[in-house]
C-alpha cells in the first residue's frame, strides 16, 4: 500500500505544484530533484540505522514521516511547506526501501524470502508480459501497443540481442592432466 501512495505522489506531485500551487515547471522539477537527492541520501543512511536500530521503529517513524509530508502537501500554501515536503518524504522514502527488505528476511528468513517477495509482486506486470508475447506471436498488437517498425531499430540493438556463441571448450595450454 505504501508503494502504491508513493507512486500516486510521484505521479501528481509536479501536476499538482505546478496547477494547483501556481509554482513554474523549474520549481517543480527542482522540488523532485531534492527529493530523489534526499532519497538517495535516505537509502544509505538507511542501511546504517537499520543495522544499529530497531528495524520495526524506524518502519514505524519513515511511514508517519510519510503521512506527515503528505498532508502537509496537502495543506500547502508557501514554499517552506513543500521544500519540508520534499525534505521529509525524500528522506522517509529514502529509509523505507533498505530497511524494510531487511526486515523482511528478518522475518521470513534468507530460504523464503524470494518467495515471500514474488507474493508480494503485482501480478498485473506478469499478465501484460503475457499479452504482450501472444501478441507479438500473433501479429496483432494488443491494446493500443504499437510494435517498433524495422526502420526504428537500430544495429546495436539488435546486435546486442543475438546470442553470443559459446566459450570454447578447451583446456588451457599449461594444464596436466593426469
Amino acid at each position: 500500500m505504501a508503494v502504491l501512495v508513493v507512486s500516486a505522489i510521484m505521479v501528481h506531485l509536479v501536476v499538482n505544484l505546478n496547477e494547483e500551487l501556481g509554482y513554474s515547471l523549474q520549481t517543480a522539477a527542482l522540488v523532485v530533484a531534492l527529493m530523489t537527492l534526499l532519497q538517495t541520501a535516505g537509502q544509505l543512511g538507511g542501511g546504517f540505522l537499520g543495522d544499529r536500530y530497531n528495524k520495526q521503529v524506524i518502519l514505524t517513524l519513515t511511514m508517519l514521516g510519510h503521512g506527515t509530508a503528505i498532508i502537509v502537501l496537502a495543506f500547502a500554501t508557501n514554499y517552506l511547506m513543500v521544500l519540508f515536503f520534499a525534505v521529509v518524504h525524500g528522506i522517509a522514502w529514502g529509509v523505507r526501501g533498505p530497511v524494510l527488505h531487511s526486515y523482511r528476511a528478518d522475518c521470513f528468513g534468507r530460504a523464503s524470502f524470494a518467495q515471500v517477495l514474488g507474493f508480494l509482486v503485482d501480478d498485473r506486470d506478469v499478465r501484460d508480459d503475457r499479452r504482450a508475447a501472444r501478441s507479438r506471436d500473433s501479429g496483432r498488437p494488443h491494446r493500443d501497443y504499437q510494435w517498433p517498425s524495422s526502420s526504428s531499430a537500430s544495429s546495436p540493438v539488435s546486435a546486442r540481442s543475438s546470442s553470443p556463441s559459446p566459450p570454447s571448450r578447451r583446456r588451457p595450454r599449461n594444464s596436466r592432466s593426469k
